[in-house]
């Protein structure tokens, strides 16, 4: 349902789960660029069927697996999210939806708490660069 949104912007949000993704699409119906990874994982098959879709940016929009920001938990998390966004750093823009206040709950979704919230969590996203050697 998204993959002609996703062509038309050139963006595409990664989500973990189905749920997310129906919920992009009750907030921006035909615009939604959202997909779901069913997991926690991105595969590189996973990954090549979005760059093949001519994506020029991807939005990690895992869900919150920390309590606290700036913690223990939330850096090793951030080291889970930073490996699965290098599988496209070399290719496209990358942005991680990161939440370093409390709009969202423990294992919540960035699109669990409305448009609103969503969008403010785009607003504030990282942009992850490709490591130089």
């Amino acid at each position: 349902k998204t993959k002609e949104a996703i062509r038309r912007t050139g963006k595409c949000m990664i989500c973990e789960s189905e749920k997310s993704v129906l919920q992009s699409w009750s907030y921006y119906g035909e615009n939604s660029f959202t997909v779901a990874v069913c997991g926690s994982n991105i595969s590189t098959i996973q990954r090549d069927l979005i760059l093949n879709l001519g994506v020029q940016e991807v939005f990690l929009a895992f869900d919150r697996e920390y309590h606290v920001p700036y913690s223990d938990e939330s850096e090793a998390y951030a080291e889970k999210i930073l490996r699965l966004s290098s599988l496209f750093t070399p290719y496209v823009t990358t942005y991680v939806i990161w939440d370093t206040g409390s709009l969202l709950g423990y294992k919540d979704s960035p699109t669990d708490k409305g448009k609103e919230a969503l969008e403010t969590l785009m607003k504030q996203k990282f942009e992850v660069e490709t490591e130089k050697e």
